[in-house]
C-alpha cells in the first residue's frame, strides 16, 4: 500500500512537471516564430531587394516550425 501511495504520488508530481513544461514550450514558441519571421523578412529583403509581405513570411515560418511535429 506504501509504494502504491509514493508510486502514485511520484506519477502526479511528474504530471505536474510536465504540464509545466508543455506550458513553458508554449509560451515560448510564439517568441521564436516572431523572431524567426523578423529575420527571416530581414534576410529576404537583402537577398532580394524587396519585402516580403507578412502573410507569406507568417504562413513559410508557422509550416516551417510545425514541420516534425507529431499530432
Amino acid at each position: 500500500e506504501q509504494i502504491a501511495a509514493a508510486n502514485a504520488r511520484i506519477a502526479d508530481k511528474r504530471g505536474a512537471a510536465a504540464a509545466e513544461v508543455d506550458a513553458a514550450k508554449q509560451a515560448a514558441r510564439g517568441q521564436v516564430e516572431s523572431a524567426v519571421a523578423d529575420v527571416s523578412t530581414s534576410l529576404t529583403e537583402l537577398a532580394t531587394g524587396r519585402r516580403p509581405s507578412d502573410e507569406v513570411v507568417q504562413r513559410a515560418v508557422g509550416d516551417a516550425m510545425n514541420q516534425g511535429v507529431s499530432a
